[in-house]
């Protein structure tokens, strides 16, 4: 009967009987809040939902980081880029590696960068790609060897302004337009040599010109005449 009235001595006689530590209480409660916040605003505000998972899984992590869960925290990022591969998660993710505090944080921390990079190779939003190079950038030019700044610095990729035509909602020339585009060097190295395959079609055409122009028998009434 007390405790039907009193619902707070309830939840504290449950907790006491889990035999729970100060730290797993405050640890369970911010794990229910986190999951019961998600599935609430996960429903009503569905179209935000990248906006949703970058506020409270970052609270959830900052959490498990404060707490020293280095363990949780790890695979709270890989739960997360199962989500999202947006190039903030992955700069976070290498931060925080950096700042784990252990023998391998920055194997480790290279080791997300590296990763990132092979992810977000298929990006089509460029500037992220850019932006997750340059974090790396940085990263080797305070913590990195020659070798690691030189390799870096080959992935850097090439900027270059390009125009394009633009068109208005009716279909009329709208005039050009100036933009930026980045070439990467590894992308380049992945393709097929376009020059010699140009060169190649180029020399197969004259070839079949050639054939063609001898075997044309005005061709040769033309040349004759002149």
């Amino acid at each position: 009967m007390l405790l039907s009235r009193n619902p707070s001595l309830c939840g504290q006689l449950m907790l006491r009987s889990l035999r729970l530590s100060s730290r797993e209480i405050s640890h369970l409660s911010v794990l229910l809040l986190f999951f019961f916040l998600f599935s609430i605003l996960s429903v009503r505000y569905y179209h935000s939902e990248r906006l949703l998972l970058q506020v409270l899984w970052k609270s959830y992590i900052d959490f498990e980081i404060e707490q020293e869960e280095y363990e949780k925290t790890r695979n709270l990022y890989r739960r997360l880029l199962q989500r999202t591969q947006h190039v903030k998660v992955w700069i976070s993710f290498a931060q925080f590696e950096l700042s784990a505090g252990r023998e391998q944080n920055l194997s480790r921390c290279r080791q997300i960068y590296e990763e990132a990079n092979k992810a977000m190779r298929n990006c089509e939003e460029k500037e992220e790609r850019v932006m997750l190079l340059e974090s790396w950038r940085s990263f080797e030019e305070e913590f990195g060897t020659d070798t690691t700044k030189e390799r870096i610095d080959k992935l850097m990729p090439e900027k270059i302004k390009k125009r394009r035509k633009l068109q208005a909602e009716d279909g009329s020339d709208a005039g050009w337009e100036e933009y930026y585009d980045y070439i990467f060097p590894e992308d380049t190295a992945n393709q097929p040599n376009l020059k010699l395959l140009a060169m190649a079609k180029l020399w197969k055409k004259q070839q079949q010109e050639s054939e063609a122009a001898e075997m044309d028998p005005d061709k040769d009434i033309d040349e004759s005449q002149s």
